[in-house]
């Protein structure tokens, strides 16, 4: 029986090279993702109306998915202020 070859492994080159270091070695700071950008407006919107409308619905007792309880006004209101703050932060990001 002939003996078994060894596999031979592809080389694999990175996609993107690694940012050249600074003064002081540490790397330089990667750019955020443009997504983020596009994202975060939409997203900050969203949130604000949502906190809006959940504060409406607390104050006046109106409810804007029926079925839900007094309760949901308040998860609205935590959720919306969420995602309002992190809309805020992906858009402004540099």
């Amino acid at each position: 029986m002939p003996g078994s070859k060894p596999r031979r492994r592809k080389k694999t080159t990175p996609r993107r090279p690694p940012p050249p270091p600074i003064a002081g070695g540490t790397p330089a700071p990667r750019k955020p993702a443009r997504w983020k950008k596009r994202v975060g407006w939409p997203l900050a919107v969203i949130g604000v109306v949502v906190f809006i409308l959940g504060y409406a619905g607390a104050q006046t007792g109106i409810a804007f998915i029926p079925g839900l309880g007094h309760q949901f006004h308040i998860v609205e209101q935590i959720g919306g202020g969420a995602l309002g703050i992190t809309g805020l932060i992906w858009a402004t990001s540099k």
